[in-house]
């Protein structure tokens, strides 16, 4: 039965979600068919959401402005089609994830029936909001299923009308990013790459031109001026207590002093020609810095990153297995190489082809997955040694605890080692321990540098000391895709 509060708010509240029981006006494009009537009823006449709903506005004194939003996953659903009922609770810590990580602390979000969840937002205008959930849903599926089209990715937002009627509003996120790019004054030729970046966290609302581009993800033109340079990054070795493998990283400084980090410093980040290029040249670079270490005695690993369109297409990885062939067999066992961007559900036969491929010329191979999707099964079978992860960014390192367990525990038992990357705090090093990760890597245990060091013995102490007495370097996103 429906419950119905009494007073002002009750009556607010009943004008808030009476519209959320209607079907929403058109889209602009087509889109998946929004969940029936009977199940939205369902789903909001309950005491739990409408107590929700009713916390958050007494809570937030800025929801004023008069919207919430809507995100969906009905367009996931269909094309995951009858594989839905097995990972839909995967998909739904995914999203949860997702939110958690892009929304403010004074933001509030909560599930609203099974493919449905209600965003609030606290500060963000109504196209920024609507952008940021579009960003969320377009992260989700290209982490799921490897690709998305901003134009069948739909937004509903439901709006306060002057005189307190509702109404709700649908638009794809690609008729968004237009009215974002007239709104922001961002000619669409200086949208390099108007691609949002998953690894790369938002910095409150925009502000002028490189705030939108930075929450939207776009990369400019200025931002393209300065060549690409390659930074290293310390991995420590949590169990030996020992720093002697550092991570590449391409990178790109921008105007404002900041920087693009691995693929977000290409114009276009899905030009697979670029990635394969990107790819070539850091192997070049590595490997010419590697040998002149060698040569002057220093003892290290280094692990480069390797993208997964360029293995994917056996043309492509040809040309970078030929670079391959040239490098000295002496290096080459002090090389490995992190698979980055690996689409949901890759199989291991793939995996295996490239494992295969890469052997000769390295002494592991890594892959970098998400937390809360990584396949071990595949990854154990397929030859690779280790799998890592970034520490989500948002809240306390610990509230992820038991996230990271679960990863470990999956990992060690197919054999395979771990690492976590964004291990930037003393705290975040102490979650990754108790989460028996094998190695980590953040501006806990070191900064970005530009010539690796001899291997070097560094115990938690040493680490958590230079911590204290030396300013934290600048948090960079992992391997945007």
């Amino acid at each position: 039965m429906a419950m119905h509060p009494g007073g002002g708010l009750g009556r607010w509240l009943d004008r808030l979600i009476s519209p959320l029981r209607e079907e929403p006006h058109p889209p602009v494009r087509s889109a998946p068919k929004p969940p029936s009537k009977a199940t939205v009823q369902a789903s909001l006449d309950c005491e739990h959401t409408r107590e929700k709903l009713r916390t958050i506005i007494t809570q937030q004194p800025n929801f004023s402005a008069g919207c919430f939003h809507l995100i969906g996953l009905a367009s996931l659903k269909e094309k995951l089609g009858p594989r839905w009922p097995s990972v839909e609770s995967k998909v739904q810590q995914v999203v949860e994830r997702l939110l958690a990580q892009h929304l403010k602390r004074e933001d509030a979000w909560f599930r609203h029936g099974p493919e449905t969840y209600v965003v609030v937002f606290a500060s963000l205008n109504k196209l920024e909001a609507q952008l940021l959930c579009g960003r969320v849903v377009k992260e989700l599926h290209n982490l799921l299923l490897g690709d998305s089209d901003a134009a069948a990715i739909m937004v509903e937002t439901a709006v306060v009308e002057a005189g307190g009627e509702m109404s709700v509003e649908s638009r794809s996120l690609d008729s968004l990013l237009s009215s974002a790019l007239e709104e922001f004054h961002v000619a669409p030729g200086d949208a390099a790459a108007a691609q949002p970046c998953p690894n790369q966290a938002r910095q409150g609302g925009l502000g002028g031109r490189e705030e939108a581009a930075k929450t939207l993800g776009w990369v400019l033109e200025e931002d393209l001026r300065e060549p690409v340079s390659f930074l290293y990054r310390p991995i420590w070795d949590a169990k030996h207590q020992v720093i002697s493998t550092y991570l590449c990283r391409p990178a790109r400084r921008r105007p404002s002093g900041m920087h693009l980090w691995g693929y977000d410093v290409l114009r276009d980040g899905t030009d697979t020609s670029a990635i394969l290029d990107l790819d070539t040249e850091t192997l070049s670079h590595s490997v010419s810095l590697l040998h002149e270490l060698v040569r002057n005695k220093f003892r290290l690993m280094m692990t480069l990153p390797l993208h997964f369109e360029t293995m994917a297409v056996l043309a492509r990885r040809r040309q970078y297995l030929q670079l391959c062939r040239m490098i000295p067999k002496q290096l080459s066992d002090f090389l490995a190489f992190e698979l980055n961007c690996l689409p949901a559900g890759v199989p291991a036969s793939r995996l295996i082809e490239f494992v295969n491929a890469l052997k000769p010329h390295c002494r592991a191979v890594l892959a970098r997955t998400d937390v809360a999707t990584g396949d071990m099964a595949s990854f154990g079978a397929a030859g690779i040694k280790i799998v890592g992860a970034e520490l989500p960014h948002h809240g306390d390192p610990m509230r992820h605890l038991g996230e990271l367990a679960r990863f470990t525990a999956a990992a060690h038992k197919m054999h395979l080692l771990t690492y976590l990357d964004e291990v930037n705090t003393d705290v975040a090093s102490v979650a990754g321990q108790t989460a028996s990760f094998d190695f980590m890597m953040g501006d806990f245990v070191g900064p970005w540098v530009e010539v690796p060091e001899t291997a070097v013995r560094r115990t938690r102490d040493d680490l958590a000391q230079r911590a204290r007495v030396k300013a934290p370097g600048r948090r960079v996103a992992g391997m945007a895709c």
